[in-house]
C-alpha cells in the first residue's frame, strides 16, 4: 500500500494541458479516467500511458515532468535526469 498517515496514497494524477485550439482524441479511442497497472519500481510511470498518448497525438509536442528517464519524442524534465527542457533560461 502507498505512503501516508491519513490515507494510503495509491494513485498518481495525469494532467493533460493544451495551448490554443486543440481537439480531443477521437471518441472511439478515448479512455476511462481510471487505469490499473501492477506496481513496479518506485514512481515509474506505466509504459501504456505514454503509448496511448503517442498514438492519440503523434505529431504534437509532449512533456514528461518529474521524469526519471528520457523517452524519444518527449521532452523530459526532472531532477534525476539530464533535462532537455529550458525553463526561464535554465535547463
Amino acid at each position: 500500500m502507498g505512503m501516508g498517515y491519513w490515507f494510503r496514497g495509491q494513485h498518481e494524477i495525469l494532467l493533460v494541458g493544451t495551448k490554443g485550439k486543440f481537439s480531443p482524441p477521437p471518441s472511439d479511442v478515448r479512455k476511462s479516467s481510471v487505469f490499473r497497472y501492477k506496481r513496479t519500481k518506485h514512481s515509474k510511470k506505466p509504459k501504456e500511458i505514454r503509448d496511448f498518448i503517442d498514438t492519440w497525438f503523434p505529431d504534437k509536442s509532449k512533456l514528461e515532468m518529474f521524469a526519471r528517464i528520457s523517452h524519444e519524442g518527449w521532452d523530459s524534465w526532472g531532477n534525476e535526469i539530464e533535462n532537455d527542457l529550458e525553463i526561464n533560461g535554465k535547463i
